[in-house]
């Protein structure tokens, strides 16, 4: 089967797994009155690069994806979190991991001096991202 065509679904059957990816965000491709995240004369879209985590013993069923961004408000920190389900992550390139997603909405910054702020600078040190 092409790559194309698989969904991270397809590779990620069970256990934990942690990778370092890049996510394309096709929903900022939209024109005019969708979210087009300033990227208007870019057809390539938003990319991301982050850590990616796939723990299927997870009772959410979603793919969860760190990256960092700048804070916009004061208490924030310059991490963000988005999850996806794994059937809507199409698979575009395996070596580096790249996914495309049809709406990927990443707008949860973490706060600054908690818990999942610190797990989530941890894992992105791991990974030389952070």
């Amino acid at each position: 089967m092409n790559t194309k065509t698989k969904t991270l679904g397809d590779y990620i059957t069970c256990g934990r797994h942690e990778f370092v990816a890049h996510i394309r965000n096709m929903a900022s491709l939209c024109d005019g009155n969708r979210s087009n995240h300033h990227t208007i004369g870019n057809n390539l879209g938003e990319i991301y690069i982050g850590v990616l985590v796939c723990d299927m013993s997870d009772s959410t069923g979603r793919a969860q994806f760190f990256h960092k961004e700048p804070p916009i408000y004061n208490g924030d920190s310059d991490i963000m979190f988005g999850d996806f389900d794994y059937s809507s992550a199409k698979v575009i390139s395996e070596v580096p991991l790249g996914i495309e997603l049809d709406g990927f909405w990443s707008g949860q910054q973490l706060e600054k001096r908690g818990k999942r702020f610190k797990e989530a600078k941890a894992l992105m040190k791991k990974y030389g991202i952070y």
